[in-house]
């Protein structure tokens, strides 16, 4: 198909426009284009050197990398949790889901290793049965007030600072540590997969952990 079709596409699936909010360094949208045709995707979490190296050993020509749109809801869903609304703020927009989960810290630990592939660190404060969960998938440790000002009782996200040990411990709040990158695969693969079933395009996830 053509590039500057998927482009239309994406821009409009994804409200790069004019309704997601991003950080003002962030480059949203198309950012190099080649001869014009796409006829193999790929899928990353970051844009760099080796995952560009890796789509042309894929002989992919179009890579599609880290939609902030979808990671929190695909999320959720692989994590059997009962999505019931937004929470938190980040630039001017809603930063997370919440939703209800019926099971213990062990079993929601359980599903997020089997889901992502590693398993999470835990800041048990909380409750040993979870009822209400928020995500925010990447570096979302500083929204620990806002999940706890939401009435959550346990927090699931990527990675946080030192100092958000101790927001769990006097909020009294899970928190899961589930990994930057690891939390960040779920979107792109869901958005890939989306467009190979509307084009009838192939594709591939392009494995570049960073451990973080």
């Amino acid at each position: 198909m053509r590039l500057d079709s998927l482009v239309r596409f994406l821009d409009d699936y994804l409200r790069i426009a004019a309704e997601v909010a991003d950080a003002p360094e962030a480059l949203n949208g198309l950012q190099v284009s080649n001869s014009g045709d796409v006829s193999r995707l790929a899928a990353a979490v970051d844009l760099c050197e080796a995952t560009v190296r890796q789509a042309t050993e894929q002989h992919a020509d179009c890579l599609l990398v880290h939609p902030d749109v979808g990671n929190n809801p695909v999320l959720a869903r692989m994590l059997d949790i009962k999505v019931r609304g937004d929470f938190g703020s980040y630039h001017g927009a809603p930063a997370g889901v919440w939703g209800e989960y019926h099971g213990t810290r062990e079993e929601l630990s359980w599903a997020l290793t089997k889901a992502l592939g590693t398993a999470p660190r835990l800041f048990p404060f909380g409750p040993e049965r979870v009822q209400r969960v928020g995500i925010v998938t990447g570096s979302g440790g500083s929204l620990i007030p806002q999940a706890a000002a939401a009435g959550l009782d346990t927090f699931v996200t990527g990675e946080g600072q030192h100092w958000t040990f101790f927001d769990a411990e006097e909020l009294g709040l899970n928190v899961f540590y589930a990994g930057h990158y690891a939390t960040e695969t779920v979107g792109v693969k869901a958005l890939a997969e989306h467009v190979s079933r509307k084009f009838d395009l192939p594709w591939v996830f392009l494995d570049h952990p960073t451990g973080l």
